[in-house]
């Protein structure tokens, strides 16, 4: 290996541009509403279009772009930047104590300030100033708004790192910090766009840091700038990081240049440091804007062209199948770009065997990706009509489960018929909690929160099996356990989805988008609370927006029910107190089950050693009654529905008996209506219900 030089540049000459007409391409799939994504063929040569029918990508999924800077207020880019969520805004305290003040958007090493965006000043260059900014657009402008372009990966978050300078050059121990940082901020993807031609030691045991954190690193193979012909790497093996490639090809992607046409773009390097290839000529993307300065008033520009931008498309690419699935490490995603890459061998004779496994296809890698997803069969439809003819079964039915996720998720109608079973469902290996948004509007969402002793992760699904979605609701530390619960808490007309963290969780309400954006959050109750909370929503005061109820998940107190509005006012606050005193945690939900047109609440004891009780929205007692007698003292479920469809919801409790789980279903005095008995092993001695209408 070379001994360490004092002094190395990385020069950002990966990367050139060429002004060529724009031309507008016609896509098939999942078509944004970005008025300019015709004009990003690329999208359409990759099958981003079919890929977006899978997924939009996940704001949980983070790409570093150690670059010359990104314009963080640029309004396609400025929803998808990174925050450290660790810092506090202009305190000037270390709050996070990673050695950088105030880093909240991330940080820019060449001037040692908290502001990542490119700067203007000297002898800079439009490469130098704009090079960042159209990385950050390719791989994750912000998709579906209504303007300008889309980035492969519509909702991963861009962590803008500013290591080369204005004119696109740095060294060293600048790039060095910028990767250090990456790796302690526990990035998902590193992109680099840009080649050295010296290997250093300092640079690649940060290399090595790096691979070690499960970062997954895409660099760029670089240009030819002098000859526009391309330098063999089988017979030049020294341009870095991509000729790391070799060494790491697990986490490391080598990135070549193709046109158009698929061809080898004329000055693209190649060789054996080339993992795959992918478009890299005439991009259409975002750009830096500074009224104040000559030539840069557009937010949107086309012709940029080079490996860079390659690069950045398998960075997006990458990101959007890490949001697939989070669990996938770099090297399932080199797997996968590999396995379902297209050859290009025949088109380039000159470079056969040289580009790699081909062109990169994210829509067969995502499809691939998705094949490995347990699909949920139609629970509601039996028989799958046209897609004209199609209408919702009315007919009432239950979802069973376990909350240790180890038993079927298991369909039946109110007769205790099975309908579907879905075998060894669960998408977290610790058990899971699930809620079902059954809005007409739009197809059914299942949600699955991950149960205590795993990432606090949520999943979406659609009513297809498909994934659709996943993030972290809390800190990927906690392990407590999440609990959710959908429904239209602001009124805009559209259903978010509402978290709270099980034990040792403390009282952090969560609420997010169904895409996994973070909308609202507060505190219910003291922030160094830990107990952690039980959540239930309603329309407590008939205000036409759904009320955030949440109760202690663990107290060995009499319980109290507190009533929040989205933004953290706390609305009502009661004790439940029964004819029988209650103490200790209990489970909670919310339906009309007198059929006086308001909501009451509903709470039986988590140890079921206790009465139901049926509250007013206000905690006034109607009435109060056990469901299984005074001495049974086994888990339980409840859940209310209108299983008879009468207009009014009934009281469903699960109960373990011997060893088969029994349904019993209640009105609102405590009468029983109808019992069902289930198989053996259906499920597990902790099972929950949800109610589908």
């Amino acid at each position: 290996m070379r001994k360490e030089l004092s002094f190395i540049f990385f020069v950002i000459s990966a990367f050139f541009c060429a002004v060529f007409p724009s031309a507008v391409f016609a896509q098939t799939g999942v078509t944004p509403t970005d008025p300019h994504v015709g004009e990003q063929y690329y999208l359409k040569t990759i099958g981003a279009h079919d890929a977006w029918s899978l997924s939009t990508g996940s704001s949980q999924v983070v790409v570093a772009v150690v670059d010359t800077g990104v314009d963080i207020d640029h309004p396609d880019l400025i929803n998808n930047i990174w925050k450290n969520t660790g810092e506090t805004p202009g305190d000037g305290i270390d709050n996070d104590k990673n050695g950088y003040v105030d880093d909240i958007f991330g940080w820019d090493f060449v001037n040692n300030i908290p502001d990542p965006r490119p700067k203007f000043g000297g002898k800079f260059s439009s490469i130098g100033i704009n090079h960042g900014t159209l990385m950050s657009g390719v791989i994750a402008a912000e998709g579906n708004n209504g303007i300008g372009v889309t980035g492969v990966s519509w909702r991963s978050k861009i962590m803008p790192l500013r290591a080369f300078n204005n004119r696109g050059e740095s060294d060293v121990s600048t790039v060095v910090r910028a990767i250090d940082y990456a790796i302690a901020k526990k990035v998902d993807i590193i992109n680099f766009s840009f080649v050295g031609q010296f290997e250093s030691e300092m640079f690649h045991n940060a290399i090595k840091r790096a691979v070690a954190a499960n970062i997954l690193i895409v660099a760029a193979s670089g240009n030819d700038e002098q000859h526009k012909e391309g330098i063999d790497l089988t017979q030049n093996p020294n341009l870095y990081p991509t000729c790391f490639s070799s060494l790491y090809p697990d986490s490391i992607i080598g990135v070549a240049s193709l046109d158009e046409k698929g061809q080898k773009a004329a000055s693209s390097n190649y060789g054996s440091c080339v993992t795959l290839s992918a478009p890299g000529v005439s991009f259409y993307t975002t750009q830096v804007v500074n009224y104040e300065q000559p030539n840069y008033t557009l937010f949107y520009g086309n012709g940029w062209s080079g490996t860079s931008l390659a690069t950045a498309l398998v960075s997006g690419s990458a990101a959007l199948l890490k949001s697939l699935n989070q669990n996938y490490s770099p090297k399932d995603i080199v797997k996968l770009l590999k396995e379902t890459c297209i050859s290009v061998d025949d088109i380039n004779y000159s470079y056969k065997g040289k580009l790699g496994c081909g062109q990169l296809h994210l829509g067969n890698a995502a499809l691939k990706a998705a094949g490995s997803i347990q699909k949920i069969p139609d629970i509601i439809v039996e028989e799958q009509l046209p897609e004209q003819e199609q209408e919702r079964d009315e007919n009432p039915s239950l979802a069973l489960y376990s909350y240790d996720g180890k038993t079927p998720l298991t369909f039946i109608d109110v007769n205790g018929s099975l309908k579907n079973e879905i075998p060894s469902f669960s998408p977290f290996s610790k058990g899971a909690s699930y809620t079902l948004s059954t809005s007409k509007r739009d197809s059914r969402i299942l949600i699955g929160a991950a149960g205590k002793g795993a990432q606090p992760r949520i999943r979406v699904f659609n009513d297809q099996g498909v994934m659709e979605s996943e993030f972290f609701a809390y800190d990927k530390r906690f392990r407590g356990g999440v609990t959710s619960a959908i429904g239209d808490v602001d009124g805009d007309g559209e259903e978010e989805l509402v978290t709270v963290p099980g034990p040792t969780g403390g009282s952090h309400v969560r609420v997010f988008t169904f895409e996994g954006v973070l909308k609202y959050e507060f505190f219910a109750g003291s922030a160094k609370d830990s107990s952690g909370l039980r959540l239930a929503l309603g329309d407590m005061n008939r205000d036409g927006t759904d009320d955030i109820l949440v109760t202690q998940f663990m107290t060995r107190n009499v319980p109290v029910i507190r009533i929040y509005d989205y933004e953290g006012n706390r609305m009502n606050e009661f004790k439940v107190k029964g004819k029988e005193k209650s103490v200790g945690s209990i489970h909670m939900t919310v339906g009309d089950v007198d059929g006086d047109n308001e909501l009451d609440i509903v709470t039986i004891p988590v140890e079921s050693k206790g009465m139901i009780h049926v509250l007013s929205a206000l905690g006034k007692v109607k009435s109060s009654w056990y469901p299984f007698g005074k001495k049974y003292t086994r888990p339980v479920a409840i859940a209310l529905g209108d299983i008879f469809s009468q207009g009014t919801d009934r009281i469903i409790v699960a109960s373990l008996q011997g060893k088969k789980i029994q349904l019993k279903m209640f009105d609102e005095k405590g009468v029983l209506l109808k019992t069902l008995s289930m198989k053996d092993g259906i499920l597990n001695p902790q099972p929950r219900i949800i109610f589908i209408k």
